[in-house]
């Protein structure tokens, strides 16, 4: 450890960054989507090494020609392929004309990527050997999607969870109803019971979003904003005027 890196040595390759703005119900279910991407990889010409044959190549100036190395650690001696001249006993020879002795060269790719399901915006993608070429035939970099997700007309995520507000009437509330509500599947059906008060909240159970990497799925919170009646009807007024008159209801009595 702390050995420094012999120069022409093999390297891996810079990870590479790329955004993405995703759609809400994309984010919960997954997508798999087609990007463009420009990336360096191994250039053709010269075989990512950098240098193409000369006539006039001499003898490598670290193994004097033999392609290989010895190292000593201790008592150890090891014996491997000369990181200068990849093992070929020669010097790199002419740079290559191509990629101007950089063993890389840019490319523009279509890539089609798998965005896993339960992704929320700061989630980071990773795709395995899609990032710059390495130095000298070493490994790729990996590719980070970094991803953006839409918000929604009506839900609003916390987590695995879904929030809904449900807006329901004095009657609703009062009386007790079996009100529809819109979930990313599809509506269903839940029981309000008589006596609901605005802001109470009802669980529904498995409609959330997947967890990255789980099975399970969060729920949908629906939560109740109690609707008045229009005030603008004079039947509706008289009609609210006779029901404070019976109910005789005083919210901030133990104010």
């Amino acid at each position: 450890g702390g050995a420094r890196r012999p120069q022409g040595g093999r390297e891996r390759g810079e990870d590479l960054s790329y955004s993405m703005r995703i759609g809400f119900e994309e984010a919960i279910s997954g997508v798999e989507s087609r990007i463009q991407l420009t990336r360096r990889v191994p250039c053709q010409v010269c075989g990512g090494q950098g240098a193409v044959p000369s006539p006039s190549a001499k003898a490598c100036s670290v193994c004097g020609g033999s392609g290989r190395v010895h190292l000593q650690r201790g008592f150890m001696k090891f014996q491997s392929a000369c990181p200068q001249c990849q093992g070929t006993g020669t010097g790199r020879g002419e740079a290559c004309p191509d990629c101007r002795g950089q063993g890389t060269v840019r490319k523009t790719e279509h890539l089609r990527v798998r965005i896993p399901a339960g992704v929320d915006t700061g989630s980071r993608v990773r795709i395995p050997g899609r990032g710059h070429a390495g130095r000298q035939g070493g490994p790729a970099g990996d590719l980070y999607i970094s991803i953006e997700v839409a918000a929604h007309p009506l839900f609003r995520r916390e987590g695995a969870d879904l929030h809904l507000r449900l807006p329901i009437t004095v009657m609703e509330a009062t009386l007790g109803a079996s009100i529809e509500v819109p979930t990313l599947a599809g509506k269903t059906t839940i029981r309000i019971p008589p006596g609901t008060r605005s802001g109470q909240r009802f669980r529904i159970r498995r409609r959330g979003a997947a967890s990255p990497g789980g099975r399970e799925r969060g729920d949908e919170i629906v939560e109740i904003s109690i609707v008045p009646p229009s005030a603008d009807d004079g039947r509706v007024r008289e009609l609210m005027k006779e029901l404070e008159r019976v109910s005789g209801q005083n919210p901030r009595a133990k104010l």
